[in-house]
This record gives C-alpha cells, structure tokens and sequence, in this order.
C-alpha cells in the first residue's frame, strides 16, 4: 500500500503557530479544536488501481477491450473510454518437439532360388518291338537319364511329362496302348492307328526320376510280324523342387528386388542426400555361380533435378538418363557357390532419391532391383534345391539428408512439456484464494495464446493442429481447451488464438498448468529440413532431424466483472509508513482525540468494507503473521486489537463503500488518546488492510467508475506552553 492513503497523517502544519504571553505562574493550557478538509473529489478507479497495488513486468490493468495488435506483449494505447476494466497477467513458454529419422539400419533380403526349370536335357528316344502274337502285351525296357542322378519334381499343377508315342506300322493299329514310367506314374492313349502317334500325359508333380527309369509299354495287337511302338519325351520345361544333374541342365536367369524402408510416417516425394553411400552384398547359399547385375532404382543427380524442377518420380519422364545415378551395371559380378559377395558402393553425395511409397507395408521404400544368371556350364555335377537361399545385404553409410518433401502417411501425435503459470494476486498471500472460491465469481477470463514456430529455412508444414489444456493442477477434471489448425506454417510464423478460461481461474490457483499437443494430421504436406549438427550427442544415431519450436506467449486476461454469492474477506496484504516527526506536537495535547469524517458515494462495482490495523514497531512481525481469519477477529470484536497493542484504525464497522448510485453515506472514525499514543510512540509503524465484499449480482467495472470522496478531519485536544517546544 501507498503511504499516501494514510489519510490521518497528513501534515497539519500550522496549527499551533501563534505568540502568546502567560500572565501568571502556572502553566497555561487551553482546549484547542482545529477542522480541515483532506478531500472532495471523485478518485477514478482505472487510475487509482495502478496505484494501489504493486504490479510486476508481467502484470497490467487494461482499460481497452482491444488491447494488441501484432504482438500481445505490445499493449495499445488506451483510445476507447467505458470499456470493462481487464486485469492481465503475460507468461511465456517454448516447447520443442522433435521429428528425427533413425539412422537405417542393415536390410537383409531372403530369396529363395524356387522352383527349378531344366533345361538342356537331351530327348529321351526309344523304340519298343511288339511280340508277334495276337492279343494283349506288355513290354519293359529301362532306361538310362543322361546327365540326370536325381530330380525331384516341385508340387504344382503345371508339372506334366507329355510322351510321344508312335506306331511306325503302315498296315496296323495297335489298341489299348499305354505307358507306364516307373516312379512317376501313367497314361493311356488307346489306340493309334497305323502311321499315327498320340501324346500321353503323367503329372509327375512330387515324383521323383533318377538315373534310370524303368518305362513299360502296354496295349493289344494284331500279331502282325515287325510292329513296334517309338516312344519320345522331354525333360526340358519341367519344374525341379530338388535336383542333382549336371551342370549343363540348369540355366536360370532371376530377378529379385529389394526394398529399402526409409520411412513409415511419409509418402516422401523425394529426399536429397548430403553425404553418404549405399553399400551391397550377396551371400550365395547355393552350389550355383552367379552373375549378377544391380540397379538402384530412381537414384538421380540432384543439380539436374533442380535445374529440370523434378520433386516427384512422376515428373522424371523429362529427365535425361544421364543424370541416373543408380546404374550399376558397368560390369557383372561373379558370386562364387557358397561365398558372400561385397558390391561396389554407390557414392550419395548430391543425389536425389525418388522413393516408393508401399501401400501393403506401409512405407516409404527405395528399391534395388538384381539380376541374376548361372555361370558357363563347367561339366560339374550340381546339386540344388528350390529353398536354397540368397541373401541380399543393403546398408548405408554415413548417410545423412538435407531435406525431404512428402505427404504424412501416419498422424503425427506430440505432447509438450506441461508448463505452469503462476497466478499472483497481487495483494495478500494464498489464503486470499480460499476465501474466494465460490463467491467472487469472475464473469469473463480468457486467455490469448500467440504461437511463433521455429524451423528451419525452407521448412513448412501445410497443417497443424495444436490442443491447448488449460487446468488447476489440483484440479486436473476440470479442463479448459480449445483445438486450434494452424496453415502454412513456415519459419517464424505467428498465430493468436483466444481460449475461454473463466471455469478454471474461478478456482483460483495458485498456477494453471497449460498442456500443449502438437497434431499433424494424416494427408498434411510438409517439407522436412534437415537441423542436425555434427557436433550434436546424436549424430551417429540419426539421418537427419528437424526441431520445432513452438514459441507461446500466454496473456490471462480477467475482466473486472464479478458477482460476490456471499460475504468475502479479502486480506489486502500489509505495508509500513514512518511517523512524520513534525506531528510530535500532537503527543504533547492532553485528553487529545482525532476523527475523520467522510461521505462517499460510488459509482462501480465496489460494495464493501474497509478495515485496517495499525502496529507500533514492536508488534509489526506480529501483525504480519497474522492469519486472516485472526485479524478480522480482532477488527470485528470491540477493544479486542487495542488490548494487544493495535488500533483498529477504521473502526470494527469499517469505511463503508456503498452499492453503485446508491445514497452517499457517512462514516466517522474515531482515534482515541490511547490510539494516538500507540501511532505517535513510535518512527516506523506497520498497517493491514482487508476489504468485506457484500453479497451483489454481476456488475463489471469500467475505466469510467469512480468514487467520490468528501472528507475532513477534526482534531480536539488541551494544549498547553511546552508543546510550542518542539518549534
């Protein structure tokens, strides 16, 4: 509190200034009663608030509802008069949320050799004499599979041996024929006419053929002399599970792809490489030597993209294939049966990389398409099996991204730390906030949020929604929130939402926790700039990342508008104020008394009294201690705080400010000779102020309300010779 609302200590200068002789010898006394004025004006309330109370850097009272432009630090002039009163408290807060990729890890990718054709297996001929006997026969003949040892037949539908039956014969057919093949089963084709062949069929799906093969030809003849039956078949085609044969039998060529996960948040357009390489490797678990050939699909100059514009794989139908960068067909590489095989890397500097996106994986993917052929064939036997596996190896190295452009694939959920705001009343202590809760109930609190993003140069994200939460720690169920979509968001920009807070500052807290959540939704575009630094602890760890800073300023805006349910004491907090020496005059009046006499009439949302106590400098800490509760005890109970040494300096009925445009009303406040004693006594005394709001409905204040003051003080005392002493 400001000295100069101690009213009854202003300087009556003057009063005893006058010469007098005294005619006899004992001491001369007489009664002196002096009035003075002290106020009649109407003390307006926008202005004397400021001067009440003890605003920090954080703290103003506005008296415009518009209070900022651009910057809600930056407060506007007041132009606007008759505006609600607006009590602000501003707090700031930087939360930082992290979008970092993962340095890749080693991609293996298992292929097995599957299904084997053969090819380059000799026809299998043979001719079968019929006996010369009328009627049925059966004739076996083994036979041996060149180049053959074992072959089992993979299990599919496809899988038919057809054989090629012929009757040579000009004059006879033969009837009911058939043919049986050891181990693979049989057909029949019935009968084939003189000069004729028909084509029998076996699934040999799961079967197995060896090196020889016991064929049976079956039928019924005519008994003709010099009949036979040729028989023909093919190898070629077929499909093998296993197979030992040798080598001239297998000639495969293969193609087999390798997708190389990036990311699973992104549909990534393209990525630009700063640094790194891709390194390669084969490991063949096969009997098989391999030629192999690579390509790493949309790997491309990135000068000549930018040149041509070319931010989507789409677009590379303009481009030249020169600037392919993942051509790595120079030459073929042999991989020996049984070894594992390093590539030659392929350099990433100043490359860009069109990715894939992966709609069954989900992911964004850069694939790495090889192929594979056998080797000349060397005469050697070989075994293989259609599990047989090959290992293809994909890694990077050092790899690091400079920027990256896509759609989000998956929702991209952060909380920020949760921040707390302090709420200083800037009177009194922290039992001044139960006393409040439930009666002083504030009409209208909002808080204004200004948002200012931190990224990267070049960075932008096309949607964000950011979900601030605003509660009393104490009482988490009770949330204020508001979802607020942020467009175009780019370097240093700025957005000022407003959020209503009233549910929760009614409880008044001592702080309000505000939770900030970052949401990028899914189909959002953003371009992703790389922030990561050499000498970050984390470099090894990531191939790039990219901070935002989200930069909030919090302005609590209170109006002035109320309604009290109930009576409220409301501790205004305690101050000190030195005793002007020049009133040690008044000590030297005897039977002395002083009264203050006032009319106030008001015109705001004030309806309440005013109390306060005075302490000598001895009872000062005491006084400050004090509990709340304890002081309006004193104050309320006649002589209760003059016993302990205190003066209840407006009295146990206090100063009265009564309703808006009601009647002016009187009050008169007395100080005894003792109270004065006690103020007089001391250099320094220390005063408490409290208020008791009255019950009333809403009324809100505006900075036209005032209070109107009309006020004097009477002063009556015996003064005597020795009290001009001390002029």
């Amino acid at each position: 509190m400001k000295n100069r609302k101690n009213f009854f200590l202003l300087a009556l200068t003057g009063m005893f200034l006058f010469n007098c002789a005294n005619p006899v010898d004992d001491p001369l006394k007489w009664r002196t009663k002096v009035e003075l004025p002290v106020t009649n004006k109407a003390f307006n309330l926008g202005e004397e608030l400021l001067n009440l109370f003890d605003f920090d850097s954080t703290m103003d009272l506005l008296k415009v509802k518009r209070t900022y432009e651009n910057s809600i630090k930056e407060l506007l002039p007041d132009t606007i008069k008759g505006d609600t009163m607006v009590f602000s408290v501003l707090q700031s807060d930087t939360a930082v949320f992290e979008n970092h990729q993962d340095s890749l890890d080693e991609k293996l990718y298992h292929a097995t050799i599957g299904p084997i054709p053969i090819s380059g297996a000799n026809d299998l001929n043979a001719v079968f004499p019929i006996p010369a006997v009328a009627g049925p026969f059966s004739v076996p003949i083994t036979i041996d599979i060149d180049s053959v040892y074992q072959i089992v037949f993979y299990d599919t539908a496809a899988n038919v041996l057809n054989i090629t039956l012929s009757n040579p014969s000009l004059l006879s057919s033969i009837d009911n024929v058939a043919i049986d093949v050891a181990g693979l089963g049989s057909g029949n084709v019935g009968t084939i006419p003189a000069g004729e062949t028909r084509t029998a069929q076996i699934d040999v799906r799961g079967k197995v053929l060896n090196h020889t093969a016991v064929v049976t030809l079956s039928g019924t003849a005519d008994g003709a002399p010099g009949n036979s039956l040729g028989v023909q078949m093919t190898l070629n085609g077929l499909l093998a599970s296993s197979l030992s044969v040798d080598d001239h039998l297998i000639n495969l060529t293969m193609q087999f792809e390798n997708a190389y996960k990036l990311t699973d948040t992104l549909d990534i357009d393209y990525i630009d490489i700063t640094v790194g390489f891709f390194e390669y490797s084969l490991t063949n678990n096969t009997d098989l030597e391999l030629r192999m050939r690579m390509v790493h699909e949309n790997v491309w100059i990135k000068p000549d993209m930018e040149i041509l514009n070319i931010n989507r794989s789409e677009d590379l139908g303009r481009a030249d294939s020169n600037s392919f960068w993942g051509d790595m067909n120079n030459a073929e590489t042999v991989v020996l049966p049984r070894t594992k095989q390093d590539f030659k890397a392929l350099p990433l500097s100043a490359t860009r990389i069109y990715p894939e996106w992966d709609p069954v994986k989900e992911e964004s993917v850069t694939k790495v398409h090889y192929y594979a052929t056998t080797g000349t064939p060397k005469g050697d036997t070989l075994t293989l099996s259609s599990s047989d596996s090959l290992v293809f190896s994909i890694r990077t190295l050092s790899f690091k991204f400079e920027d990256f452009e896509g759609t989000v694939m998956a929702p991209y959920n952060k909380t920020g730390d949760t921040i707390k705001i302090p709420i200083d009343i800037p009177w009194g202590d922290n039992s001044v906030r139960d006393s409040l809760r439930g009666k002083f109930v504030l009409q209208k609190v909002y808080g204004d949020v200004q948002v200012q993003t931190g990224i990267p140069e070049g960075a932008f994200i096309d949607t964000m929604m950011i979900n601030f939460a605003w509660y009393s720690p104490d009482s988490a169920h009770l949330v204020d929130s508001a979802n607020t979509r942020f467009d175009n968001v780019c370097k240093d920009s700025s957005f000022l939402r407003s959020l209503d807070v009233t549910r929760v500052t009614n409880l008044y807290p001592d702080s309000i926790a505000i939770c900030t959540k970052m949401y990028i939704p899914r189909g959002s575009r953003m371009r992703v700039v790389n922030d990561l630094s050499v000498n970050d602890p984390d470099y090894n760890k990531m191939i790039g990342r990219m901070i935002i800073h989200v930069k909030t300023d919090y302005r609590l805006n209170a109006d002035l508008d109320w309604q009290v349910n109930g009576p409220i004491n409301m501790d205004l907090g305690s101050d000190r104020f030195a005793v002007p020496e020049e009133l040690q005059f008044v000590r030297k009046l005897e039977d002395r008394r002083a009264q203050f006499n006032m009319y106030v009439s008001n015109n705001s949302n004030l309806n309440l009294n005013l109390f306060a106590l005075v302490a000598p400098q001895t009872l000062i800490d005491s006084l400050n201690s004090m509990e709340a509760n304890r002081m309006y005890s004193l104050i309320t109970t006649e002589g209760a705080a003059e016993a302990l040494g205190y003066v209840n300096l407006l009295g146990a009925g206090g100063l009265r400010i009564p309703p808006r445009n009601a009647d002016a009303v009187y009050n008169s406040i007395d100080l005894s000779h003792d109270d004065l004693e006690t103020i007089l006594s001391s250099d320094t005394c220390g005063w408490r102020w409290m208020v008791r709001f009255a019950e009333q409905g809403r009324d809100a204040m505006s900075d036209t309300d005032f209070v109107k003051i009309n006020s004097w003080i009477h002063v009556n005392g015996i003064n005597n010779t020795d009290s001009l002493l001390i002029w």
